[in-house]
């Protein structure tokens, strides 16, 4: 109701008194309304959060690879 009064500029009682159910339906039903759009995916998120780091986008196993490979040099150099 109060989206209708403030986008026409009548008001609330004209509303509830002078305009007729029929009209009110139609109108709402040419009111613009907000539709969500596709929800992107857990690949395509972390995609996109690699890419605004600077990550390279690398599989979980080769990740592990290079963490192992990472803590065999570090133990060599000790």
């Amino acid at each position: 109701m109060g989206q209708i009064a403030r986008d026409t500029g009548w008001s609330v009682d004209y509303i509830m008194r002078g305009v007729n159910c029929p009209m009110l339906m139609l109108m709402w039903q040419d009111f613009p309304r907000h539709v969500p759009g596709r929800k992107k995916t857990t690949q395509e998120m972390v995609a996109e959060r690699r890419s605004r780091n600077g990550q390279p986008d690398m599989s979980p196993a080769d990740y592990l690879q290079q963490l192992l490979d990472e803590e065999e040099n570090a133990d060599e150099s000790h």
